[in-house]
This record gives structure tokens, C-alpha cells and sequence, in this order.
């Protein structure tokens, strides 16, 4: 990823010099790349095409190698990797599709803008303006001086130029690019087949490549930082030392190894600078990434809490139409097993209690919450007690005689003291909701 950058800002580069820009991009290395003043826009067109047809091949070639071991999607087939994003999330499909154009597709256009200059407007010259120039395909050559290395390309307005081998040069150039272009081709080819397995087979874990996986360790990066920084520490030292040796202070040596230092001291600043700055946002991230995953969990949390109330509303109401629907001769027994039921409504709405008071923190309104559970509770637990009191006797299987019991004939005729559970099953629900759908967009939603 390294070199595809550094190729997109080379061909940038020539791009925007073949259009006259007004600003273009330099690369600072060691050896600093800055092109000359004297070269025409077929010069640089044709340094553009020569880059692109060497180099660029390389940087689909090795994303194929890497997207041939992916399996999670087609965005992370591609090997880039930004900070912790996942490729396959939405902001990761984003940052690699920009990163697919940038570095793979806009070389490509350069390629063919380049080929339509150097094809159209470049003439092969030699430094004898006598000769004329000719054609990027012809050799204005006699044929005893076939391999002659004299050839220029220029825009025939000049005969100096940059160093060209007619026929040979283009024809090794189209070559390569349709090389790049056939790793392009793969390329994409393994990201068609990296997105089909995700569909196909959805429990399959995105993969990352190992140097990704050990870049993500912080000891790593805190000893790559350390052992860049001695590194750049022990290149002064000798620098200083050839420096101070030397009397002339003009001498070349003394100039080498000046512009070492310069370019050394500004690497070292860039990489601890931008050290600092990926930590921090690599913080930033990470502190987003918790609170999403804690609100998530606090999420799930309350619909659990709404799962075991909803739960426990149906399955009473469940009880009531079954016992209500059965026949008459059947009631005496079926009324002891509609108890037993109870008894298990009511431990699932203790345990919503209990969830509820340890997860106080993920619920804004955790005490009306728990005072509706009690309340609710209390329904059946009256309940029960009435039926522990009569157990005992003969139970008739006369619907009027159940309908006439104060806590369960209540039950079953959705008496107060039933329509009091429900109001307060739905308020509870809606303490809840409060905190799922959020206070403001619960309270426009509740607005006449």
C-alpha cells in the first residue's frame, strides 16, 4: 500500500503536469523526487507511462495474492486497512472503494491519457536537428546505427528531450499494462468471489491479514516507534561525525551528509508526529467503538427485560381463554394446573425484577420499572393464596362458582383488579421503550 501510494502521487504528479496545473505534489525521501523545469508536457507524459508500465502491475498483482486467502467480503479482500475500520461495515466499504479508485482505477486513466499524448503529439528526434523527427514508432535512423542511444522524445518543437527506444519502448509498455490489466482483472475476479462466500455463508469471520493483526498489538507499535527513532538517532550520529571531521564546511561530503540529516530529522517528525496523531485517533475510535458496543449491550438488555413482560402478560392471558373455553366437567381439575402456571408466571417476573436491579445502569426509569413489577407480581401472588385457602375443599366444576372468587373470578372477568396488571404491563413497557426509541422522538411520537 506503501508503493501504490507513492505510485499515485508520482502519476498525480505527471498528470497534473501534462495539464499545466498551477500546483503539484513532491515526494520527500531521502532522496528527494522533484522533477526539472525544462521538461515538455510529452516528457512528462512519457515518464507517467513509463512509471505506470514498470511498476504498477506490482500493486494489483500482490492485492490478488491478498484477496486469494479472504473470505469475509469484497471489501476486505482488498488489502488496505484503515486504523480499525472493518471492511465490510459501512464506513469500511466507503474507505475501500475510495481506495480501489484512487489506487487502482486512476492509474489506469492516467495510463490511456499518457498513451494518447505520447501516441499523438510525441516525435522521435535526435540531438542533430538535421534529422527530422518522426513518429513514436519509427527509427529516423541509418540502418548501421540500428541500436543507436541517442533518440529523444520530444513534442517537435525541440529536438531535447527525454532518453526514448522507438518501437521497442511502446511495445513493452502496452505489454505491461495489459499484465496490470489482467491482475486487475483477477483482482477483481477474487473480490466477486470473496462477496459470494459471505452470502453463501454468512458465519464465516472476516479475515485480516497477519502484519494488520500485529500492527493492531500497541506493545508492536510502541517498539517499531522506538526502534525507528535510534535508528534515525544512530543516522545523526554518524552524520555528525563525518561532518565534524571535515574542515571544509563547502566540501561535498560535508553537503551529503547535511541533506541526510535534514531528510532523516524530517522523516523522524513525520513519523512521530503522525504516530501521535493515529494514536489519538485511534483512541477516539476505540472510545466510540465501546460506547456503541455498551449502548448495544444495554439495547439487548432492555429487550430481554421487554421479552420476559411480554412473556409473562400472554402466557396469563393464554391460561384465562384456556381454562374460559373448557368444559364445564373439567374445571375443578384444570383450575389447579392454571395455579401451577401462575407459580411459574410469577418466578419469571422475580427474575425480571432481579435482571432489572442489576442492570440499573441501562435503564433510565429502573424504579417505576421494578415498582410495576411488584405490583404485577402481587396479582398472582393474590391469586395463589386464594387457591391455597379452598385447595383443600371440593372444587366444583361450575364456571359460576370460579367467576364468583374475588382475585381469580377477577381474572377471569377482566375485573379492576386485572385491568390494573394490564395498565401496569404497558406502562412498564413503555418506561422501558423510553430509553429504546430515545425520551425526544418518544415524546414527538406521543404529541397530538
Amino acid at each position: 500500500m506503501t508503493g501504490a501510494l507513492l505510485l499515485f502521487v508520482f502519476v498525480f504528479t505527471m498528470h497534473s503536469e501534462t495539464q499545466n496545473s498551477d500546483f503539484t505534489l513532491v515526494i520527500k525521501l531521502p532522496i528527494e523526487f522533484k522533477a526539472s523545469e525544462n521538461i515538455s508536457h510529452v516528457g512528462y507524459a512519457l515518464h507517467g507511462l513509463r512509471m505506470i508500465g514498470l511498476l504498477f502491475w506490482v500493486i494489483p498483482f500482490l492485492a490478488w495474492i491478498h484477496a486469494k486467502g479472504e473470505s469475509g467480503s469484497a471489501a476486505s479482500a482488498f488489502p488496505l486497512r484503515l486504523l480499525d475500520i472493518q471492511p465490510a461495515s459501512v464506513p469500511g466499504v466507503v474507505v475501500q472503494t475510495i481506495a480501489f479508485l484512487l489506487l487502482i482505477v486512476a492509474p489506469l486513466v492516467s495510463a490511456v491519457h499518457f498513451w494518447q499524448i505520447v501516441e499523438e503529439e510525441g516525435k522521435v528526434c535526435q540531438p542533430d536537428p538535421t534529422i527530422a523527427c518522426e513518429g513514436i514508432w519509427s527509427r529516423p535512423v541509418e540502418r548501421a546505427r540500428f541500436w543507436d542511444h541517442t533518440y529523444r522524445l520530444t513534442d517537435g518543437t525541440t529536438n531535447r528531450g527525454p532518453s526514448y527506444e522507438p518501437f521497442v519502448e511502446p511495445i513493452l509498455t502496452l505489454a505491461l499494462l495489459a499484465v496490470a490489466l489482467g491482475f486487475v482483472i483477477l483482482l477483481l475476479r477474487e473480490m466477486y468471489r470473496a462477496q459470494k462466500s459471505l452470502k453463501s455463508d454468512l458465519p464465516l469471520i472476516k479475515g485480516e491479514c497477519s502484519v494488520y493483526r500485529m500492527l493492531k498489538q500497541p506493545a508492536i507499535v510502541i517498539g517499531l516507534i522506538i526502534l525507528i527513532t535510534i535508528s534515525a538517532l544512530i543516522v545523526l550520529c554518524i552524520a555528525h561525525g563525518n561532518i565534524a571531521s571535515e574542515s571544509n564546511k563547502e566540501a561535498p561530503k560535508v553537503l551529503f551528509w547535511m541533506e541526510v540529516s535534514k531528510q532523516v530529522l524530517q522523516m523522524l517528525s513525520v513519523a512521530l508526529v503522525g504516530s501521535i496523531i493515529a494514536g489519538f485517533l485511534k483512541l477516539l475510535f476505540d472510545g466510540i467503538q465501546t460506547r456503541r458496543q455498551v449502548e448495544a449491550a444495554r439495547d439487548q438488555f432492555r429487550k430481554d427485560v421487554i421479552a420476559g413482560f411480554i412473556d409473562a402478560r400472554y402466557e396469563a392471558t393464554a391460561r384465562r381463554e384456556q381454562f374460559l373455553n373448557s368444559p364445564s366437567g373439567k374445571l375443578g381439575v384444570l383450575y389447579p394446573k392454571v395455579m401451577e402456571d401462575f407459580v411459574v408466571i410469577k418466578e419469571k417476573l422475580s427474575r425480571v425484577w432481579h435482571d432489572v436491579e442489576t442492570g440499573k445502569q441501562s435503564l433510565s426509569y429502573a424504579a417505576g420499572v421494578q415498582d410495576n413489577v411488584v405490583e404485577m407480581k402481587k396479582f398472582f401472588e393474590d391469586m395463589l393464596k386464594e387457591y391455597r385457602s379452598i385447595k383443600d375443599q371440593p372444587l366444583p366444576n361450575s364456571l359460576d362458582y370460579f367467576l364468583k372468587l374475588r382475585t381469580f373470578g377477577d381474572f377471569l372477568s377482566e375485573g379492576d383488579r386485572f385491568t390494573s396488571f394490564i395498565e401496569r404491563y404497558r406502562r412498564t413497557l413503555g418506561l422501558i421503550r423510553l430509553d429504546l426509541l430515545g425520551n425526544e422522538q418518544l415524546g414527538q411520537r406521543s404529541k397530538p
